[in-house]
């Protein structure tokens, strides 16, 4: 596929650990032997850029932990971890902040110990084969998107915009050196 555009949210993705708040945690470094949940083993938020960066700081979730299961959701992992069912997991930090916002989630019962560097996520993407005209044709219509007009109004809330921005491939290299390198196959 060849990357197109992104939205402008996506640019700038963060994964964050949250642990039961009954957990004695305030790092990485104090879940060792803990039971730990993923999201979906597809998921780049709440699985592969965690792995990664935890394999960067030589954290083998399976050999680090004392459990590791895959949740299948953010909402879930976080509300496994509030239940106390899990000790810690990772989810999205958009997703655990509006959880945190609407009340699914209470301060009181997990707590964020460990933030994610800044990694690019979502991706409108063509057939690589696509005649280069036309797909330059559909990128510009993404951009030249504002709320200035109704249309744009209503495009950029039902995809949760503000703007788009073009990508390249080489925005996604590290994604997909990840995904190369790590087993996520079932």
């Amino acid at each position: 596929a060849k990357p197109l555009i992104t939205r402008d949210i996506d640019a700038e993705f963060t994964s964050v650990v949250m642990v039961n708040s009954k957990i004695q945690a305030k790092q990485l470094d104090d879940l060792k032997g803990r039971s730990f949940s993923f999201g979906s083993k597809l998921s780049t938020s709440g699985h592969l850029m965690p792995r990664y960066f935890f394999e960067q700081k030589k954290i083998i979730a399976e050999s680090y932990f004392g459990k590791v299961i895959y949740s299948g959701a953010h909402d879930m992992t976080a509300l496994m971890v509030s239940r106390g069912e899990v000790d810690a997991g990772v989810v999205n930090a958009s997703i655990a902040q509006t959880m945190f916002e609407d009340g699914r989630l209470q301060r009181s019962k997990v707590k964020i110990i460990w933030n994610s560097p800044q990694y690019q996520d979502y991706v409108w993407a063509v057939q690589p084969d696509m005649d280069e005209r036309v797909r330059y044709k559909i990128r510009d219509a993404f951009l030249a998107l504002n709320s200035e007009t109704e249309t744009g109004r209503q495009v950029l809330s039902n995809l949760e915009a503000n703007y788009f921005i073009p990508v390249s491939s080489s925005d996604y290299e590290m994604l997909e050196n990840i995904l190369d390198n790590l087993a996520v196959s079932d």
